[in-house]
């Protein structure tokens, strides 16, 4: 599920997922790496930062697309199919999705602070060992003020 192989003419490809992505990882076999995103259909340089040109390799374009946005496509459905969408309770957000690798915040009331929360950052890789086992990122207990001052943040950065 995170790797396949593909072959276009005499070329072969090992495309693998990046966690907390959702970019493909694409190493050919003359040894050049380069990432693939899906959503925006762009070809990325080793750093993931600048772009890259599959042309410039010999690599047809076209052909190289057509094949990532259909193995993108298949590792989703897979994906979807192994772990179906359980309900998701309410104090659990899902923060980032790209169908292999997840990041969940949970909140919950709690006795101590009086009127304060735990608030727990999540990870989870679908094609890991245990798929369906979490791994604690941050854990933190907030009181009311604090929450809100978290919520004033996150609504004075996506009104940008």
């Amino acid at each position: 599920m995170g790797q396949f192989t593909l072959r276009i003419a005499d070329q072969t490809f090992e495309i693998t997922t990046t966690s907390g992505s959702a970019r493909l990882k694409v190493l050919a076999s003359d040894g050049s790496e380069f990432y693939f995103d899906p959503k925006s259909q762009k070809y990325f340089d080793s750093r993931g930062s600048g772009r890259y040109s599959p042309q410039a390799n010999g690599i047809d374009s076209e052909t190289l697309t057509s094949l990532l946005l259909d193995i993108d496509s298949k590792r989703r459905d897979e994906l979807k199919r192994m772990s179906p969408k359980t309900l998701i309770p309410v104090h659990r957000a899902v923060l980032f999705d790209n169908g292999d690798f997840c990041y969940y915040a949970y909140l919950k009331p709690v006795i101590s602070p009086e009127k304060g929360f735990a608030f727990h950052i999540t990870s989870q890789w679908r094609s890991a060992l245990n798929p369906q086992e979490e791994q604690f990122r941050f854990k933190a207990c907030l009181e009311r003020e604090g929450l809100k001052q978290l919520r004033d943040l996150i609504e004075r950065e996506l009104s940008k």
